[in-house]
């Protein structure tokens, strides 16, 4: 575009059709720079100041005025203003649902934190001169785009998840949702309802926020329908949903901070500072509970510090690390006993899960930088372990198949029928043979490549290791151990697999013997296999598995990754997988380290070297491999469980449970680890008496908190009185919802007198759909089958309302809000065009004149009530100039913009009519309040583009340039 100097802007045409108000530019930018003023993530520096770098640069600005200027500063020239215009409107505009309903806007922080990064990547292009930053326009419409898809997987308003009370709104509110489409599917649990139909009238708001559970097959329906029975009571649970809400939010933040680049190598890797400060402070607020806690056990009269409990057992980073290293050496020794290889793979996401890449340094010595990734479709680190872990649920699946795979022929997606295919082989090459004609060779070629299944059974056990890359995105470690007749094939499998999508990411390259190019699969796939001199396999596993534990011994480097120290690394590493909810370590087949942890606090060598004589156990399997755990050899402990590939309903050693009488708060049974069960029936206790936590020095000891869904705790019993201060607990909403599912014929209106109780038909109508009646001074509900009637709501407290009902008296009074903006709306546009009264008012009535046009624009029913009526004492509405004024379809007189003055006359030539225009200008401008000063400066510039064709521009000079606000003002301005 060509660049005009600031005296010649007047006369350059607009190159877009559209033009940006200045009234509505000028408001735009001022709501902008106070979000950026009150996030506290982000600050933005004057263009001048970007060319210093971070340590030299001046300290932000405090005031609302300097942060406006350094807005301007960034957009000049009419092209900066056409982009100004464009990025805040932009960010402003509700972003759509892919599911129609009402858009969602974008938090203010969050809006806040684009535009600044939109102004940084814009700097550059602006110092150089360059009229049009395609790469900063770019990039804020991919952000965009981005954002909106992460937008649409949330159903709710942001702000409804960003504090703990409206999370908790929201909970009661989603909870209430299912409650009524119980109670409409099952008519308030008097008709005879299948599980299925319950399940499928019940999920959509679950379904909703992507929590919907995949229903699993049941050989019987009674385990099908207690299934279906618990997840629903579970839906019924605010705080269920509440932890859900809090994960989601959280999730939501931390997937906004990779997108904006807080989460990369050089700023801060793994996790952002937010999330990490975060973690940080669960785990300290856990250290002091922890510290202020005790067990009590009142069979043996024994008191333990809780804080020295949790560092005793494998929640504590060190034992939780020597346990994986010592099944690691375990599972090595029992391959070489049994003559495996093992193989190290490292598994990573196709291009599109990653957000940044790393660009290498081009001088040793030097850090490695990082840019965005343009492939990058705006996918979570959820998504990328969803994605890996169901390619690897094939692999399973083919491996147990045992199915090899002919090389060019793509991953088959179903089970393959090869004894089909056997089965129909003689009769091919038999009288059948003449019917193929000439496509018998193409048969035969076919079906020599079809897989087919293969005799020996693929064996294999090992470890899984999931770590982040610099930017959060997940990526596998995999150590197998596999007979050596059957590496090629395991190899094989996995590759296919891994390799199946987004191929085209994959660099080609040349052969270094060949001239034939191939595909370099290392970024996606790599693999090799163990060396017995450097360590084997057990030298690879331990560097990963400290080095995503507590960083002990990983080296003077540190984490190259993250580029800090180890044990710094580790800690973020630990956030990361805490805020993701993903298992760093799991182990691939092998004997369940449950029964190994259970064995191993029986008496054993501490015991015999104190002198106590340790009794052998009744069984001798048990006996056995209670000797090993103690021994601390995972590996004959493997072997006498069975080995490592035995199933697990064939090992001779399984964890034994006793049964509560009472079901949990979800109606579930409940049960209790009380030792180990062999084959033969033998069961060794390993843990006895009840344990209870108190408060250290305390004899109380702790309740359970009130788990249930009206604050009852999950255990205590539902009293028969009527309460109206708490609903049913969930215990009893258990049992309700299993009637439901046997169909109840109870009408809890039997033997009722309703004109007694205050109600006609339709408030029994409306009181059987699960709602609740006032019925005079009393309340009138139906919970768990029986009428409630009370003098109290039926929640926390008398004066509190259900959210449903407080949704609509909001949304009552959001109805008689717009009546009363709409009636003097219409009371001001009968009394004429607003902005041609309020140009031509005195300066007594134009501060309540605008201040009642601010009110209405923010909607602000009883602020517009109170300046029209001020207004009214100085202004007759119904007398003003009519009719209304037309802007630029009628003439203005120029007696309407200068002023009444009886011997002024229009000047003849163009500089002159500038020059009247600019001293006009300045004398309507002066004095004037900066609140009123861009509703009026548009007013005038209206006018004068009326006068002549460039009057308008002319204005807007003259009002930045030459009319700087009063000292008077300003100041005012600042105080208030």
């Amino acid at each position: 575009m060509q660049q005009h100097h600031p005296a010649s802007l007047f006369d350059a045409k607009p190159v877009l059709l559209r033009e940006p108000s200045p009234w509505k530019l000028a408001a735009s930018v001022k709501k902008m720079a106070k979000a950026i003023m009150n996030t506290r993530r982000v600050t933005l520096c004057s263009l001048a100041d970007s060319r210093l770098p971070p340590a030299r640069r001046a300290p932000a600005a405090l005031d609302l005025d300097s942060q406006i200027a350094a807005i301007r500063s960034y957009f000049s020239e009419i092209q900066g203003a056409y982009d100004l215009f464009w990025a805040l409107d932009l960010l402003e505009r509700p972003i759509p649902r892919d599911h129609g309903g009402p858009g969602v806007q974008l938090p203010k922080d969050l809006r806040a934190e684009l535009f600044v990064g939109y102004c940084r990547r814009r700097a550059p292009d602006v110092l150089k001169g360059v009229a049009i930053s395609y790469d900063a326009n770019r990039w804020l419409s991919s952000r965009i785009d981005t954002l909106r898809q992460v937008q649409n997987i949330i159903p709710e308003p942001l702000e409804q998840l960003r504090t703990k009370q409206s999370r908790e709104r929201l909970a009661v509110n989603y909870v209430e949702r299912v409650v009524r489409l119980r109670d409409v599917a099952t008519d308030s649990g008097k008709q005879l309802v299948p599980a299925l139909h319950l399940w499928n009238m019940c999920k959509q708001p679950v379904d909703a926020w992507g929590m919907l559970p995949r229903l699993p097959r049941f050989r019987t329906t009674e385990g099908r329908d207690s299934f279906i029975a618990s997840r629903l009571i579970r839906w019924f649970d605010p705080k269920w949903w509440e932890r859900r809400l809090r994960k989601i939010w959280d999730q939501y933040n931390e997937h906004c901070a990779i997108l904006l680049g807080k989460v990369r190598k050089g700023v801060s890797a793994y996790v952002s500072s937010q999330g990490l400060q975060a973690f940080v402070e669960r785990q300290r607020m856990a250290a002091a509970w922890l510290k202020d806690m005790e067990a009590y056990n009142a069979q043996d009269n024994i008191v333990i510090s809780l804080e020295e409990a949790v560092k005793a057992s494998v929640a504590n980073p060190t034992n939780r690390r020597h346990e994986l290293v010592v099944r690691a050496r375990g599972f090595s020794d029992v391959a070489d006993e049994m003559g495996y290889v093992g193989l190290f793979f490292t598994w990573t996401a196709p291009s599109r899960f990653h957000p940044w890449k790393t660009v290498k340094a081009s001088q040793p010595g030097k850090a490695d930088t990082t840019t965005e990734n343009p492939k990058h479709d705006g996918s979570s680190p959820n998504d990328a372990q969803r994605y890996i872990g169901k390619l690897w649920e094939r692999c399973r699946s083919a491996l147990d198949r045992n199915v090899s795979m002919a090389p060019g022929l793509p991953v088959p997606s179903k089970p393959l029928r090869c004894k089909g295919v056997r089965a129909i082989q003689p009769h091919i090459d038999g009288p059948a043979k003449w019917r193929l004609g000439g496509g018998w060779d193409k048969f035969r070629q076919h079906l020599a490549n079809t897989p087919r299944p293969y005799d020996d059974p693929i064996d294999y056990f090992g470890f899984r290791v999931v770590e982040p890359h610099h930017d959060g995105t997940p990526h596998w470690h995999l150590l197998i151990w596999v007979k050596p007749e059957h590496k090629h094939r395991l190899i094989g499998i996995l590759q296919r697999y891994a390799l199946s999508h987004d191929k085209g990411d994959l660099e080609r390259k040349r052969h270094p013997e060949s001239k034939c190019p191939y595909s370099d699969i290392n970024p996606r796939f790599n693999w090799k296999e163990m060396d017995k001199e450097k360590g084997g396999a057990v030298g690879y596993i331990v560097k990963y598995i400290a080095k995503n534990i507590d960083g002990h011994r990983v080296g003077d480097q540190g984490d190259l990754e993250a580029e800090t120290a180890a044990t710094e690394g580790a800690r973020r590493v630990r956030a990361w997988a805490s805020l993701w909810g993903l298992r760093q370590f799991q182990p691939l087949k092998g004997p369940p380290v449950g029964i190994w942890r259970e064995l191993r606090k029986l008496p054993g060598r501490l015991q015999e070297a104190k002198g106590v004589v340790v009794a052998p156990l009744a069984s001798p399997i048990m006996e056995e491999c209670r000797r090993y755990a103690d021994a601390v050899d995972w590996k004959n402990f493997t072997q006498a469980m069975g080995g490592p590939c035995c199933r697990r309903d064939e090992r001779p050693l399984s964890i034994h449970r006793t049964a509560f009488a009472e079901p949990n708060q979800y109606g579930e049974p409940t049960t209790k680890l009380v030792g180990v069960r062999a084959a033969d029936g033998h069961i060794q206790q390993t843990r006895s008496g009840e344990w209870v936590l108190r408060k250290c020095g305390s004899q109380s000891t702790t309740t359970p908190k009130d788990g249930g869904f009206w604050g009852v705790g999950e255990r205590s019993e539902l009293k028969v009185c009527e309460r109206s201060e708490a609903l049913p607990p969930l215990g009893a909403l258990a049992t309700t919802v299993r009637d439901d599912l046997r169909g109840s014929k109870k009408d809890p209106f039997s033997g009722m007198n309703l004109f007694h109780l205050g109600l006609d038909t339709e408030d029994v109508a409306m009181i059987q759909r699960g709602l609740i009646v006032k019925a005079g001074d009393r309340y009138v509900c139906i919970r768990n089958g029986d009428l409630k009637v009370s003098e109290q709501h039926p929640y926390s407290s008398p004066d509190e309302l259900s959210p449903y009902q407080a949704g609509l008296e909001a949304t009552w009074r959001a109805e008689r809000r717009t009546a009363s903006l709409d009636e003097i709306r219409g009371m001001l546009a009968q009394s004429g065009d607003p902005a041609a009264w309020l140009a031509a008012m005195t300066a007594t009535g134009a501060d309540d004149a605008l201040a009642l046009l601010d009110a209405l624009e923010e909607e602000d029913a009883e602020q517009a009530s109170a300046q029209l009526e001020r207004l009214r004492d100085t202004v007759d509405l119904q007398a003003w100039p009519q009719p209304p004024v037309e802007r630029r379809q009628e003439a203005i007189s120029n007696a309407e913009f200068f002023g009444g003055s009886d011997d002024w006359r229009l000047p003849t030539d163009e500089q002159d009519i500038h020059r009247t225009i600019v001293e006009a200008t300045k004398a309507r401008l002066t004095d004037i309040h900066p609140d009123h000063r861009e509703a009026l400066l548009t007013h005038l510039m209206d006018r004068a583009d009326a006068v002549t064709p460039n009057g308008g521009d002319i204005v807007a000079f003259v009002a930045d340039r030459l009319v700087p606000m009063a000292p008077a003002l300003t100041t005012r301005k600042q105080m208030t």
